[in-house]
């Protein structure tokens, strides 16, 4: 059975748990467990923080449900006693976070999201060629561990500007099994190159097996990756400079 919080320790959970609830208007449910001592208190630091959430809007994505949990947190006091999250060290934390397929669909329909991700440039035969992820991107998780997209890109090759729709099935990451990649097709792509298309196979491929990545200052380590039918569950691993609350 977990030991009770101490009224120190109730006192910076609750200050904590008031913070995020004004930076997570949206949230449906937010619980903070901080296990510290007063003097540490005193200096804004805890020796461990856990956050249960439901419901909460993410750097513009809604997340179904996460946990966090983090070891020596260093917050700005004065900034806590103002209702407002920033951390004075960066802070390392381990989640689990459930992503649902309409969650992510209605996201990557967002434009203001999908100016977020940097264009894709290779070199192809001599050319530099610049591809750019356009909305909306489909995501589906039909079962059996597959996760099946459907985007649209628009490239820029020899001067001459092509949208290219695509579509790729995914096995996800479980354990030390990287992500693999069983399918990939380009359609109605008559205009586009076939050394295009290898190459936009090739950096799908290589994304999908990159250890990390790094997104909105953060360095985010996926340890796994479990599609379910409906949702995507993640274990990750992630440094932060900011909590991504605000």
């Amino acid at each position: 059975m977990p030991e009770e919080p101490r009224l120190d320790e109730h006192f910076v959970s609750q200050a904590i748990q008031l913070g995020l609830s004004s930076q997570l208007d949206n949230a449906e449910e937010i619980k903070v467990d901080v296990r510290t001592d007063l003097l540490k208190v005193i200096q804004g630091q805890a020796d461990s923080v856990s956050v249960r959430g439901q419901g909460m809007v993410v750097q513009d994505l809604r997340v179904e449900e996460m946990e966090l949990h983090t070891q020596e947190l260093d917050l700005n006091t004065i900034s806590l006693l103002l209702g407002k999250l920033e951390l004075d060290k960066p802070l390392n934390a381990t989640s689990r976070v459930v992503l649902t397929e309409a969650d992510l669909n209605q996201a990557m329909s967002n434009q203001a999201i999908v100016n977020r991700i940097p264009p894709f440039k290779f070199q192809i035969n001599g050319q530099r060629v610049a591809i750019a992820l356009q909305p909306p991107l489909r995501i589906s998780f039909p079962g059996n561990g597959k996760i099946a997209i459907d985007a649209t890109v628009q490239s820029a090759e020899q001067g001459k500007i092509h949208h290219i729709r695509f579509s790729a099935t995914a096995y996800h990451k479980i354990g030390d099994r990287p992500v693999l990649l069983e399918s990939f097709q380009c359609h109605g792509g008559g205009a586009v190159s076939l050394e295009l298309m290898l190459a936009m196979m090739q950096r799908v491929k290589e994304l999908m097996e990159l250890p990390y990545f790094q997104y909105e200052g953060m360095e985010i380590r996926i340890r796994e990756m479990k599609a379910e039918v409906g949702k995507l569950v993640l274990q990750v691993e992630t440094r932060m400079a900011q909590t991504p609350f605000g």
